[in-house]
């Protein structure tokens, strides 16, 4: 089962309903506006009860209880045609609106740049092939990672992708017959034994020479993997900038890329 994140826990709004809610809210004040302070008319009802309702939908995407239950008490105290006037519908206008507004001002939202929109729930962040090959521990770390970056995360962002990478170095290990340990290792000394188990590597047949060569561009990503880094060892720095997390992660999605292919 997946664990939830911070992310997982913050409330997602649709920026469309913030022009839905304010639509409705200036259509129920243009109605309310219209109605005499006398008993009002089927008509006046009708089109009361409907603006009323076309505040459901916005305020439930917001999650605003008490403003919904107001729209729920209205809707069902609303007599028939003779029964409400319109002076005690003008009370309820100002309680609505405050109502909302007061509830509105007790929600964060975070807004997403347009330039950062992509990062956003990202599917399939380094690719398909990645995806499928190494499994759930690692798209959810690699998704972590697009959305850290999404909010200017930029140290979270590195340290998902740390453990992503992780799970790749140990595939590549197996693969060469070699330990990678990352807990106990610096980069330098994983390159060392990667580079190590590539001179072992028979290159008799054609073959073997295109693992060979296969397994040196694995080699080269790590080595990129580990200037983008910017650290011996393989866990984040204090901070990362924007651009050393982008540099990171690019870096990161070539070296998991290519393990894709062969591990």
């Amino acid at each position: 089962m997946r664990l939830l994140t911070l992310w997982d826990l913050m409330q997602r709004f649709d920026a469309a309903y913030f022009y839905k809610l304010a639509g409705a809210q200036a259509n129920l004040m243009t109605v309310y506006n219209r109605l005499a302070p006398g008993p009002l008319g089927k008509e006046e009802l009708e089109a009361l009860k409907g603006a009323i309702e076309a505040l459901r939908e916005p305020l439930t995407q917001f999650e605003l209880p008490y403003s919904l239950m107001l729209v729920d008490r209205l809707t069902h105290t609303l007599g028939a045609p003779g029964e409400t006037t319109g002076r005690d519908m003008a009370y309820t206008q100002a309680e609505m609106m405050m109502r909302i507004e007061d509830e509105l001002k007790l929600k964060t939202i975070l807004q997403v740049p347009c330039a950062r929109a992509a990062w956003y729930e990202k599917k399939d962040v380094f690719g398909a092939l990645v995806t499928k090959r190494f499994g759930d521990d690692v798209t959810q770390n690699l998704e972590e990672a697009s959305n850290c970056f999404a909010l200017e995360r930029h140290t979270a962002t590195v340290f998902h992708l740390m453990r992503a990478l992780e799970i790749g170095l140990q595939a590549l290990a197996t693969k060469l017959g070699i330990v990678l340990d990352p807990k106990h290792m610096n980069w330098q000394d994983m390159l060392d034994a990667v580079n190590g188990a590539l001179k072992r590597l028979p290159r008799t047949t054609v073959q073997e020479r295109e693992y060979h060569s296969t397994c040196s561009d694995a080699a080269i990503h790590l080595q990129h993997v580990k200037d983008a880094w910017r650290n011996d060892t393989m866990h984040p720095k204090k901070s990362y900038t924007e651009d050393q997390a982008l540099e990171v992660l690019q870096a990161s999605k070539a070296l998991m890329s290519k393990l894709a292919e062969f591990v």
